[in-house]
């Protein structure tokens, strides 16, 4: 007779009750696994999720943070889930707390959200910032793109390039055919780049019948579809004609 048993028969006698109704739950309750939280805090404006190995910050899931708490594979990884993709509004934890970046809310019981989880809430929402991806009837050219990350192609075909004024500047956007949309703003003679993995600085070449783009360890190449500039004007002459660079390649 193990020891909850032999517990439960001393009581039985003593109370009149079946040794074995009392002891069932004693054996049920040993028998219940503690629960695992899926989700860590490890710094503060950060949450990450254990079983996915990704993190996440005010703004969504972050590659740097990702990168600093899982290493650069599951970095990698992460950057070529979101390139090109818009903004991710909301994002649910493997351990079910969904998080809504334009409310600033989290909630322990995902799309019921009847039970706010007020630490996650406060962990990860201090401020907020929104950008619109609507453009509209903007003009659209054709062209054909290749996306590569140190030297891999993840993707490789039709694209649409297009434009349009955006504050004192133009916003510039390139959409390929499996869904990466980039918007590229020129501040001054800095072109930078926005999408779901963050801001980034782009550097801008002219190479033949190409215009390439790089950020991060990305480089997106967008054909001309018309004639070539010259490949041998110095450094300083291709900053000076950023704008003009621009022009030649978008609508």
């Amino acid at each position: 007779m193990g020891p909850a048993l032999s517990v439960a028969a001393e009581i039985g006698r003593r109370c009149g009750t079946p040794a074995i109704l009392l002891a069932l739950p004693i054996l049920v309750l040993a028998a219940t696994p503690n629960p695992v939280q899926a989700y860590g805090l490890p710094r503060p404006g950060v949450v990450c999720d254990k079983v996915q190995a990704t993190c996440y910050t005010d703004q969504g899931p972050s590659v740097t943070q990702t990168g600093r708490e899982y290493g650069r594979k599951a970095q990698d990884e992460l950057l070529r889930t979101l390139s090109g993709r818009p903004p991710v509004p909301v994002f649910r934890l493997s351990g079910g707390e969904l998080c809504d970046l334009r409310q600033r809310r989290c909630w322990d019981d995902g799309n019921q959200r009847r039970n706010p989880s007020n630490t996650i809430t406060r962990q990860l929402f201090g401020s907020s910032a929104g950008n619109s991806n609507d453009w509209g009837d903007s003009a659209q050219s054709r062209r054909q793109c290749q996306l590569e990350q140190r030297g891999r192609t993840l993707y490789r075909g039709p694209c649409y390039l297009e434009s349009r004024p955006e504050g004192t500047g133009i916003a510039y956007r390139v959409a390929t055919d499996d869904g990466r949309n980039y918007t590229f703003f020129a501040r001054g003679n800095q072109l930078v780049l926005r999408d779901a993995t963050g801001l980034w600085p782009v550097g801008v070449r002219d190479w033949g019948d190409q215009v390439i783009f790089r950020w991060s360890d990305l480089e997106l190449k967008a054909g001309r579809g018309r004639s070539a500039p010259d490949r041998n004007r110095d450094d300083a002459q291709k900053r000076q004609d950023l704008n003009q660079l621009l022009k030649s390649l978008f609508p």
